[in-house]
């Protein structure tokens, strides 16, 4: 028999998996249960919708207002699950022995499951410093979400002394991660028929060679000097797994967004006879 904390959790995970919030798509569904949900608790929150008013943050604060206090953060929007082997419904929760499957289990609806269940215990335990809840969209296509949230409590009288973000590491404490530097590169050629290729430039041809001389999928990336660049730090070398900058090509290349590795890439070639 789950735990009583368990079971609610869980309960609260299988409705949140249910929410197709990739980020493709709206997550006010979503953002209106988990409104519901600490209201039902007597809890105020407050969504802050982006410019189409299809997406929004939600913040709300349990204990005292006037002084700050712990923030638990998480994003609700999720990659997408299409054109993957998947055994079961992406966006149903399936227990499997003691693992739970579906689309956002980890990453990181399970995390917001658990800042909601443990809702009645944050309000016994904030009488005196108050618990922040922080719910962004999407993150997995580049943070954008979080940033609106983050101009609001820059304006904000009382802000967060500190933030959680339940990302799933093995339920270790990471204190440091990589930032991006992107490029866009537009590589221009010349016009020609198909059938007189040879008098024109494929803009295709040069951003292939571009691609195998400088953007091979984890090949790490040094400085002039030889040094790695992105190493700024002994105890950041020591910490991430791969302590180097690597250059990686996500779109149009195959990767459905700037987050992930392409694992396939369809390509057509013609010949003219």
């Amino acid at each position: 028999m789950d735990h009583p904390l368990l079971a609610r959790t869980l309960d609260i995970l299988e409705r949140l998996i249910a929410f197709d919030t990739r980020s493709s798509e709206s997550n006010l569904p979503l953002i209106e249960y988990v409104r519901g949900a600490l209201h039902g608790y007597g809890i105020e929150s407050t969504p802050i919708h982006d410019a189409s008013g299809t997406k929004a943050n939600l913040y709300a604060t349990i204990g005292p207002k006037d002084r700050p206090g712990l923030c638990l953060s998480g994003h609700t929007d999720v990659v997408p699950a299409a054109g993957q082997p998947w055994t079961v419904p992406a966006f149903h929760m399936t227990r499997a022995s003691d693992r739970v499957l579906g689309r956002g289990a980890a990453d990181m609806k399970g995390y917001l499951a658990v800042m909601l269940a443990m809702v009645p215990r944050f309000i016994d335990a904030s009488r005196q410093t108050p618990v922040h809840l922080a719910f962004s969209y999407d993150e997995e296509v580049g943070c954008l979400g979080v940033r609106g949230l983050l101009s609001q409590l820059a304006a904000a009288p009382v802000k967060p002394l500190a933030c959680i973000i339940g990302e799933p590491t093995s339920m270790q404490v990471v204190d440091a991660h990589k930032g991006p530097v992107r490029w866009h590169v537009d590589v221009k050629g010349r016009a020609a028929h198909s059938s007189m290729a040879t008098l024109g430039v494929n803009a295709l041809t040069y951003a292939a060679r571009l691609v195998i001389d400088h953007g091979a999928s984890g090949a790490p990336v040094f400085d002039c000097e030889g040094r790695v660049a992105a190493v700024i730090s002994t105890v950041i070398t020591q910490t991430l797994a791969t302590p180097f900058g690597e250059m990686r090509i996500p779109t149009p290349w195959g990767s459905p967004n700037v987050v992930s590795v392409p694992v396939q890439q369809l390509m057509e070639f013609s010949e003219a006879q």
